[in-house]
């Protein structure tokens, strides 16, 4: 999940305070909402979150701190409650643990600061031209990979080109397709054709990518979107990404950190790259992302086991994690949002009417109100809250799908599915059963699944859940894509528009093996508004096109959305320089972060 906008900073709309409460200085240059609203109530009415306003509650700088004990003090340890499944090059990369590994090892183009500014990374200076076609890259001279090998545009070349290979079956085809000559490239089979069109590389240095059409989501693909790969280690014979899928869990970059080792299941353990391009140079010698459980992570970080634990949601661990007395708490509105998205493909979520029911019939607020106690609201269509799109008048028009056993049952009726005498309801002597895909050991989901299967037999649903790990779970809806209704997830977006984010998760020509349309979702008006919002680079249509969108899907609904929530990222206070915003996280900060003894 990515980005877009050309130097674009978000306008501020609504500020937040932080629910954290307890001893320590409080540092907040917003002011208390006057009218004590809760913030389930702010969100829920405001519309766009600003991605900027980062809440910190500083901690007892002098409580005992264990972590300064241990035997490794200088090493940084990062709990992570996403398994790695060794996919860190971005070609393929598709879960938020392997994402971290890959921005501090690797390097692209551009990416968004903490500003939401876009700033050069191997680009020295671009240009666009007047038809806002091509983009020509200047990459800096000095640029080597950590083996002393110079970056040049070859490398750039090669990372774009391997997306459009004939056999990829990665996620990030978006990024490539529009460019003049990938479907000459992707049809060639034979391997004749040894680059996109599109792609001209100038000299060692430059490099232009001209587009088909121009649209306003074509800057959005040199940000961040992909980290460029050297061709002499990942090189491959076209027509067999397997090669590099192989050695995607092998890691040579660019970025200020190297791989040093990696143990499946356990941990990944990054050095610092002597020969990193960058200005500002790691502080850092070490650091360990540790795989974490998420019913003890809160105690790994209070007993100074892991020094960081990012993107926590629940008020409960906060409460913990406060009585170490050495922990910094920095909170934000999270550019994402949890959900569980149907199967359109499969009986009988494959009627709209059905996933409509399961939506009403489930009490979504009561979740959220209990478990989140205030630090997440109910929203009713996929986009950030954080996105300039995301607009007060959008949410106006759609259906608020609140809690209503009486429209969930009124619509199984039309819908054919009859109350029997033993509570479930039936079509054509077949019992209405929802079979649910989710993650195990989640304590959130334990609360959901227990809520679900009450409020659903109350309208006759005969509810079914299976549990997986979480690479099981991947498996299951990218490459299997059968054998369920609904699954359970989380997304975090990377760009305040998302439009080729929306495109690749929604569009038709994305519901394939190893495709982001994971729900299989087919609608020709969503297609056509997708493709328009992407042309659009009027600020005020492009908004206008967000909303005929929202509304459409709103009314389609191939998604139920739990909650829209905080990010609480929970830091040991010996680790400072550290400066999160909505859709930009540890990763992306690492050379400035330092550990104080």
């Amino acid at each position: 999940m990515f980005k877009k906008s050309l130097a674009i900073t978000l306008v501020l709309c609504l500020i937040f305070t932080l629910a954290l409460s307890g001893c320590g200085k409080e540092v907040d240059n917003t002011s208390q909402d006057s009218e004590g609203k809760n913030l389930a109530e702010q969100i829920n009415k405001e519309g766009q979150k600003d991605a900027l306003d980062v809440q910190k509650k500083e901690s007892d700088k002098t409580a005992l701190n264990p972590a300064k004990t241990r035997n490794s003090s200088d090493i940084l340890i990062v709990g992570e409650t996403d398994g790695f499944k060794g996919q860190f090059i971005s070609s393929y990369n598709s879960t938020a643990a392997d994402g971290n590994v890959m921005r501090v090892c690797f390097s692209p183009l551009l990416r968004y600061n903490n500003k939401n500014e876009i700033e050069n990374v191997l680009a020295k200076s671009y240009e666009v031209s007047e038809d806002e076609k091509t983009f020509t890259f200047h990459l800096k001279d000095d640029v080597v990979f950590s083996d002393g090998t110079p970056l040049t545009a070859k490398d750039v070349a090669f990372t774009y080109n391997t997306i459009a290979d004939p056999s990829y079956d990665g996620r990030h085809t978006a990024v490539v397709k529009d460019i003049v000559g990938f479907e000459e490239y992707n049809n060639d089979m034979e391997g004749k054709i040894k680059s996109m069109e599109g792609i001209k590389i100038i000299d060692d240095h430059t490099i232009s990518f001209e587009f088909k059409e121009a649209l306003r989501v074509n800057m959005e693909n040199f940000i961040g979107q992909l980290y460029i790969l050297p061709e002499h280690f990942y090189k491959f014979e076209k027509g067999n990404t397997q090669a590099l899928k192989d050695k995607q869990h092998k890691i040579l970059g660019s970025g200020p950190y190297k791989l040093s080792k990696f143990e499946p299941g356990q941990y990944v353990e990054l050095v610092i790259n002597e020969k990193y391009f960058g200005e500002k140079k790691p502080q850092i010698p070490k650091i360990i992302i540790k795989e974490t459980q998420m019913a003890t992570q809160t105690e790994e970080l209070v007993a100074g086991q892991i020094d960081m634990a990012p993107g926590e949601i629940d008020p409960d661990n906060l409460e913990i994690a406060k009585e170490g007395g050495f922990i910094d708490f920095y909170q934000y509105p999270r550019a994402g949002y949890g959900y569980l998205r149907f199967n359109c493909n499969e009986a009988p979520t494959d009627d709209k009417n059905v996933r409509k029911a399961l939506v009403y019939g489930f009490n979504r607020k009561a979740f959220v109100d209990t478990f989140f106690k205030g630090l997440a609201s109910v929203q009713d269509v996929p986009m950030p809250q954080v996105a300039w799109g995301y607009t007060k008048e959008l949410q106006q028009e759609l259906t608020s799908y609140d809690f209503s056993p009486e429209k969930a049952g009124q619509l199984l009726d039309e819908a054919g599915w009859k109350m029997g005498d033993d509570g479930y309801r039936y079509k054509d002597g077949k019992k209405l059963s929802i079979h649910i895909a989710s993650i195990s050991e989640a304590e959130m989901w334990d609360m959901v699944a227990g809520l679900m299967a009450d409020n659903y037999k109350q309208i006759g649903v005969d509810l079914k859940i299976s549990q997986m790990d979480f690479n099981s779970l991947m498996s299951k809806v990218y490459d299997e894509r059968e054998g369920f209704n609904m699954y359970s997830m989380a997304v975090s977006f990377y760009t305040p528009d998302p439009a080729q984010d929306l495109y690749s998760s929604w569009h038709s020509q994305f519901d394939k093996p190893g495709g982001d349309n994971t729900a299989q979702f087919r609608n020709e008006k969503n297609d056509q508004l997708l493709e328009e919002l992407r042309k659009e680079f009027d600020r005020e249509e492009a908004k206008q096109l967000y909303s005929d969108w929202a509304v459409n899907i709103n009314d389609e609904i191939p998604i139920l959305i739990l909650y829209a929530n905080l990010y609480t990222d929970m830091v040991n206070n010996r680790v400072k320089g550290y400066n999160p915003t909505g859709i930009y996280n540890w990763s992306h900060d690492v050379v400035n972060l330092y550990i104080e003894d």
